[in-house]
């Protein structure tokens, strides 16, 4: 049975060029079925999800898988690069499911510090904090 592949071009940044661009993002169904349902069980698939490495064309370093939604500032506008980066580094992507994100590197900062994403360890080191606090 021949596998079912599925193709999309997805916004992909280099910070260090300031520069966005647009991957061909390529899964097999079964990468695509076990993504899927990581994102929504929550449960870790038994088949891994590995994404494809991309470069930037013009410097050679990696470049980031942004998400679909991503708009790239201007090259020059430093202070909004900075922001983009700031809540890449925190955890967020831009998906169309997110909505409206920070524009500038304060109003970054101030967002990552009051929507912190959290990962499971931290979640259960502040469930046991909470249990244990008699």
């Amino acid at each position: 049975m021949k596998k079912k592949e599925y193709r999309y071009r997805i916004q992909h940044a280099c910070f260090k060029c300031r520069k966005a661009f647009k991957f061909e993002y390529l899964t097999l169904e079964q990468e695509q079925s076990a993504w899927l349902s990581f994102k929504l069980s929550g449960k870790k698939p038994s088949t891994e999800f590995i994404e494809n490495p991309h470069v930037c064309p013009e410097c050679k370093n990696p470049v980031e898988l942004m998400g679909r939604a991503f708009r790239a500032p201007k090259a020059d506008d430093l202070d909004a690069w900075k922001a983009v980066e700031i809540l890449f580094l925190a955890g967020y992507r831009f998906w169309s499911s997110v909505g409206n994100l920070p524009t500038t590197s304060k109003e970054a900062k101030a967002f990552v510090k009051a929507h912190r994403l959290t990962n499971e360890g931290e979640k259960l080191a502040h469930r046991i904090k909470a249990t244990h606090s008699c």
